[in-house]
């Protein structure tokens, strides 16, 4: 209520832009706040407050809760999955040349289905794994393309960039997913002090973005990227393992 309360009397000063981000990671007291606000939207009327949210499919608990209490004051813009021409410009833009043989671009393709996050992932395992290397602007498959495994989901992609990793970067990995993605890479070389060449690991990360990079371009891209490594590398920890850590930092 306290929370209502200040929102309305913020907005009277001057108009106010809810936005919110990162909605499937949400935690339940966040969701409860943003439910119960929506709750008492008609204590908002004549009150000029904006809520903008980026919504994926898995965050449609707000859109139906705010179409069933507020429809006339819904409004949204759908963006749909690329199309098979889109996404074959697209995966041009991420590998400029010449080289690439069609039936790998097809493989790609069909397992991104669309989803240009999805799309720029897979380039980046082909890259890692050396299965695709530039010579002279021109691209060059190492590996029989009918022999190249491509996971067939996000998840897969993320979860085999992360296995591709050495083992100590690995377990720098761990630390960072413990601590959050937005976390303090002071305190990150803290906890993983005693591994070797630890700076040496830590630029190469930060280098994958898989690590906060300082003065980042694409921050939100790479934060979404983060937040899915690390979502998928702390569900991994054994949980005696996860307490240890947690135990540490606090």
């Amino acid at each position: 209520v306290a929370i209502r309360d200040v929102l309305i009397a913020a907005a009277h000063q001057k108009p106010i832009v809810l936005a919110l981000d990162d909605l499937p990671w949400i935690d339940d007291v966040s969701k409860n706040l943003i439910t119960f606000l929506i709750d008492y939207i008609d204590d908002f009327s004549n009150t000029p407050i904006l809520l903008l949210s980026l919504l994926h499919s898995q965050d449609w608990w707000l859109r139906d809760l705010v179409v069933k209490i507020a429809p006339e004051q819904y409004a949204s813009l759908v963006l749909e999955w690329m199309s098979l021409e889109e996404s074959s410009a697209f995966l041009d833009y991420l590998l400029p040349g010449k080289g690439v043989p069609e039936p790998l671009k097809a493989q790609i393709l069909r397992r991104a289905n669309g989803n240009p996050f999805h799309l720029s992932q897979i380039v980046k395992l082909l890259l890692a794994d050396q299965v695709l290397v530039n010579h002279s602007g021109e691209w060059l498959v190492i590996e029989d393309v009918d022999s190249i495994f491509i996971p067939n989901t996000l998840e897969g992609v993320l979860r085999t960039r992360v296995d591709r990793l050495n083992v100590n970067a690995r377990e720098i990995i761990q630390y960072a997913a413990v601590l959050g993605t937005v976390s303090s890479l002071d305190l990150l070389r803290r906890m993983a002090d005693f591994i070797p060449h630890l700076d040496y690991h830590l630029q190469n990360l930060q280098k994958l973005r898989l690590i906060p990079y300082p003065f980042e371009e694409n921050e939100s891209i790479d934060r979404l990227e983060r937040t899915l490594v690390a979502n998928i590398v702390y569900a991994s920890i054994p949980q005696q393992e996860r307490f240890a850590h947690h135990g540490w930092i606090a």
